[in-house]
């Protein structure tokens, strides 16, 4: 992945192990007490430097079993979907709204959904 690199990824399979895959990227991750996530991309199989697993309204941040590369994932079993994002993209606002709702953010407005004002508690920091 290049600069700010972000994949949206469906699941294709939840059998044995969770897949995602598009493209030319492919995430298998097998749950446990340690979590085992496999990424390949482009032929070459990583290990990702964090995961998050988003489920019934809570968000986990399991422990991974090896970790090669600078890459994150963020896994939504409730949409079956999963994020694949370089340290970049991690690191901005976007990602920081739906992956780490433990930092303080103002709830602005909802409409069955959260969306979240980032400016009213930036300035209390």
């Amino acid at each position: 992945m290049h600069s700010h690199g972000l994949v949206v990824l469906p699941i294709s399979s939840s059998i044995g192990a969770l897949v995602f895959e598009r493209g030319r990227y492919r995430v298998i991750a097998k749950p446990g007490e340690g979590w085992n996530v496999v990424i390949n991309a482009d032929g070459r199989a990583i290990t990702p430097k964090e995961v998050y697993v988003e489920y019934k309204g809570k968000i986990i941040k399991p422990n991974l079993t090896s970790s090669n590369f600078n890459a994150y994932l963020y896994i939504n079993l409730n949409y079956k979907y999963a994020v694949l994002m370089n340290e970049e993209e991690f690191n901005t606002t976007l990602a920081r709204l739906f992956i780490r709702p433990e930092e303080l953010y103002e709830l602005v407005y909802s409409n069955s959904g959260i969306v979240k004002n980032t400016e009213a508690r930036a300035s209390q920091r």
